[in-house]
């Protein structure tokens, strides 16, 4: 029985799905299940029960997967003291962060964090809340970098930054709603105005719609005039004047700076937000990780 095989029946074991697994470990199904059937060899029994729609642990596999927990804490306590005998910190430093954190808040910080500690190997993946969560629970991924809150037991959030929501619209955009002056907008603009979007489920779509509807205002009200997969491609929709949208600061610093784009807070309704870091709770986090987290955190 090795490290690897382990995490591999572990993540079966929290899928139910040996398929599932496969996407969420990367790798082919035959060798997920090969990696299953070894372990199973090597202990003389069944771990799983297997059916045409999903498989359950059995009773031996119920055991395995409660000390399987235990042995790779153990396991991972053990390298992570190990290193923190030498004098510098390296290792992999692998980090997944939803689009807005991973496009305009980490590079700066892992440009800093590089300069700290050259020897720490460092890579990033962009993609959405659910993948970030999906892969930290199959313990696949360490960190995760989101937007909003994340709801589930399992998982320990910290928040890193506080970032805010604004609406932002083309220098020559007028409406009766903005005050070019005290770049303020009255909220009534994003029921009238053409109204710019990331697609459904987007992180800065969730926080805009959860502050609405508290303010009695029903999501589908709002008059979407273009839902778009990329926050650039809003950005150059809003440029072109076509509409008016609603997007992180951080993500329209150069447009402000290059006067392209105007930026306004919209009076009465709250739309600042934490950025939050999420990890798998329990979990012995590698001393890049925690060198990562200490740097970040305000």
């Amino acid at each position: 029985m090795n490290e690897h095989q382990l995490k591999v029946f572990m993540t079966v074991a929290e899928k139910r799905s040996f398929s599932e697994s496969a996407k969420t470990l990367h790798m082919a199904q035959p060798t997920v299940t090969s990696q299953v059937k070894s372990l199973e060899n090597e202990l003389d029994t069944q771990l799983f029960h297997r059916t045409t729609k999903r498989v359950e642990l059995t009773e031996a596999g119920r055991i395995l997967y409660r000390y399987g927990k235990e042995i790779v804490n153990s396991f991972d306590a053990a390298k992570k003291e190990i290193e923190s005998l030498q004098h510098t910190v390296s290792g992999k430093l692998e980090i997944a962060a939803s689009l807005t954190i991973g496009e305009y808040v980490l590079p700066k910080m892992l440009g800093k964090i590089k300069q700290k500690y050259p020897h720490i190997q460092l890579s990033m993946h962009i993609m959405n809340t659910e993948h970030i969560v999906e892969k930290i629970r199959a313990r696949v991924l360490d960190i995760g970098l989101v937007e909003g809150v994340v709801d589930d037991p399992a998982l320990e959030l910290q928040p890193f930054q506080e970032d805010e929501l604004v609406l932002i619209a083309s220098p020559v955009f007028d409406h009766p709603a903005l005050c070019r002056q005290t770049r303020t907008a009255h909220p009534n603009i994003l029921l009238e105005a053409p109204l710019i979007l990331r697609e459904k489920g987007s992180g800065t779509r969730q926080v805009l719609e959860q502050r609405l509807q508290s303010q009695g205002v029903i999501p589908s009200e709002l008059t979407v005039f273009l839902e778009l997969g990329s926050t650039e491609a809003v950005k150059g929709a809003v440029v072109e004047n076509l509409g008016v949208s609603v997007l992180s600061a951080a993500a329209i610093e150069k447009e402000l700076q290059l006067n392209i784009l105007r930026a306004y807070s919209l009076s009465g309704l709250s739309l600042n937000r934490h950025f939050y870091t999420v990890t798998l709770k329990g979990h012995v986090l590698p001393r890049p990780v925690d060198v990562f987290i200490h740097e970040i955190m305000p």
